[in-house]
């Protein structure tokens, strides 16, 4: 199983939709939309900026699933007839909804759909739209917008899955406390600083919470952040006092960070625990602490101590020999996958003992069940754990990165594999994801970069990339590169 299988998985797929060549105009007309009305698995008419009135009307009444990434806007009567169309529609390069009557419609429509909601391109969005939106059951996307006012985040907090909103770079305190009400994981990557107000107003939300923007935290957010009951990702800071350490060290969750803050953390961890082991002695002696004032709360560092013990026993779970039935087991769910065939797999999985279920090899077959079923938040959190728990391991920060792009978080993905790619320099399979990574974002001068680093280190990319749909802004590049 190669980490890059998961972008060229998705090929068949797209074989099966029509797809039209670049035509001279991009308009989409009644003439054109005509000529694909009658697919029976799907139709991607991607290249098109705009479509008329009449052509809207048409497509409206084909049930299948219609891929219009190209338009960036949409006239009223245009979006009233689109929010008539009844199979899956994506329209995730639109910049706007207002609360004009077609377009109101076309987002409840929108919110009907299942599985991910992707609107990467909204950059602006009216109240209405938000209590439409909120309406869907799934992951959705807004990684666009820059703001949010205080209602549509009010509307917001009533939807009932994973929200991105990773464009984010500033919120109001009654915004934070808005979202902070909601349940499901919280992305807000784009946020640059946090105050001690709007980070006590998002510790109170009990989920997930990420904020991979901040480049510095101060003592008070951080002590704010520590009352925080979910996983939280501080993926971004550069930096991190010794003060603020001691205050997230006593976060109860699971805290992400990198480079040097993380060293900061784990001192601040040490000491802690230094300190309690200090407070057991004392009090088993009968001995008083010199400073009452100064005591610890015993509680939280013996909690930390016993978490510090369960981590590393899941770690040991690495160097467990798996039984006979356990590896055939394995063996028929690596051929289910092969078939296509990941409900199967799964069940033979299930199958192995539940206390080695957590064996790296087992977890590798896991995401990949969630990656061939296109259940992107299961498949990040997995390899987000391999990569926490096994970071010798390239596989766990691969995968995870192009969870994150099957989810719609592209800069975030790119930003997650760089720093894969420099803890793991002979990997290319890194480098080529940041190939993708890269065309997707319009960054070609950087994916050439990237691809020379890949080629470098295995001449099989030049063919796989002619052949990757994710890379096709990328092959005039590639044809002129020989």
């Amino acid at each position: 199983m190669h980490p890059t299988c998961f972008g060229l998985a998705t090929q068949s797929t797209r074989r099966k939709h029509t797809a039209i060549p670049n035509p001279m105009s991009k308009i989409l007309t009644l003439e054109i939309a005509q000529k694909f009305l009658k697919n029976p698995h799907g139709v991607s008419l991607d290249f098109f900026t705009s479509i008329d009135e009449v052509a809207a009307q048409a497509l409206a009444e084909y049930n299948r699933w219609l891929s219009l990434t190209g338009l960036t806007s949409l006239s009223d009567a245009a979006a009233q007839a689109l929010a008539r169309h009844k199979g899956t529609l994506d329209l995730s390069g639109l910049k706007s909804l207002s609360d004009s009557p077609g377009h109101s419609a076309l987002a409840k429509k929108l919110a009907q759909d299942e599985g991910t909601l992707v609107l990467a391109g909204l950059t602006t969005m009216s109240d209405s739209v938000a209590q439409a939106l909120a309406q869907h059951n799934g992951i959705l996307n807004l990684s666009s917008l820059t703001s949010l006012s205080e209602a549509a985040a009010k509307a917001l907090a009533q939807h009932d899955g994973d929200l991105v909103l990773s464009g984010l770079t500033s919120l109001s305190e009654a915004a934070a406390q808005a979202l902070a009400q909601r349940k499901g994981d919280l992305w807000l990557h784009s946020l640059e600083s946090l105050s001690e107000a709007i980070a006590l107003a998002l510790a109170k939300h009990k989920g997930n919470l990420s904020l991979w923007g901040l480049a510095n935290l101060s003592e008070a957010a951080a002590q704010a952040l520590a009352q925080h009951k979910g996983a939280l990702s501080l993926y971004g800071l550069k930096s991190l006092s010794d003060a603020a350490a001691l205050a997230l060290a006593q976060h109860e969750g699971e805290i992400s960070l990198n480079g040097q803050a993380k060293k900061v953390l784990e001192r601040a961890h040490a000491r802690l625990r230094h300190t309690a082991r200090s407070v057991v002695a004392s009090s088993a002696t009968g001995a008083k602490l010199r400073d009452p004032a100064a005591k610890p709360d015993v509680a939280v560092l013996l909690r930390e101590m016993k978490t510090e013990q369960e981590e590393e026993l899941a770690f040991v779970h690495g160097g467990v020999e798996l039984s006979h039935a356990d590896r055939m087991a394995m063996l028929r769910a690596q051929g289910w996958l092969e078939l296509k065939l990941p409900l199967e797999a799964n069940e033979e999985l299930d199958e192995i003992q539940p206390q080695l279920r957590a064996h790296p090899e087992v977890l590798k077959l896991r995401y990949q069940v969630y990656a061939d079923t296109k259940q992107w938040p299961m498949a990040y959190k997995i390899a987000s754990t391999l990569n926490r728990e096994f970071p010798q391991d390239a596989f766990g920060g691969v995968h995870a990165a192009m969870a994150l792009y099957r989810m719609g978080l592209t800069r975030d993905a790119k930003e997650h594999s760089l720093n894969v790619a420099e803890r793991f320099p002979k990997d290319w399979s890194v480098r080529y994801n940041l190939i993708i990574y890269c065309t997707q974002l319009q960054e070609l001068d950087a994916a050439k970069e990237w691809f020379k680093a890949a080629v470098e280190l295995n001449e099989r990319v030049k063919r796989m990339a002619l052949g990757d749909f994710d890379l096709e802004p990328f092959w005039q590049a590639l044809i002129d590169a020989g």
